[in-house]
């Protein structure tokens, strides 16, 4: 059996695939082994962590903060969003999809808690 010298090449996304194809076509290639690496870099932005890093999820911390401070905007709902290292913004989607299990509601002054969840709360184990 003939002896195997591994090679490595770093070749350009734009070329990967022409290049694949001549070393798969070309005689005395035995086998190729793919080093991709971590194609998705997730960037961190200064103060916030990767994403799926954090220890509660999101609704939990709205709930948390909604239950020490009362009422909340939209603005300040971002500001504790982002005081927790996460994006301002990710506050909507947690918003909507806690609206729509009834878990939150919109009142004049601002988002509170409604009886549903505060019941939940109040029997959680540890509560």
């Amino acid at each position: 059996m003939p002896k195997m010298f591994p090679i490595t090449l770093e070749v350009e996304e734009i070329a990967l695939g022409r290049v694949m194809r001549l070393l798969h076509n070309t005689p005395g290639v035995a086998k190729l082994h793919f080093d991709l690496g971590d194609t998705k870099q997730r960037k961190t932005n200064g103060h916030r962590k990767p994403k799926g890093s954090f220890e509660e999820s999101g609704a939990d911390l709205l709930i948390r903060v909604l239950n020490k401070s009362g009422p909340m905007s939209k603005g300040q709902m971002h500001e504790a969003f982002e005081k927790a290292g996460r994006s301002g913004k990710s506050a909507d989607s947690v918003t909507h999809g806690l609206k729509s299990q009834g878990l939150i509601q919109n009142t004049g002054n601002g988002y509170v808690l409604t009886k549903k969840m505060r019941d939940r709360l109040r029997h959680r184990k540890g509560a």
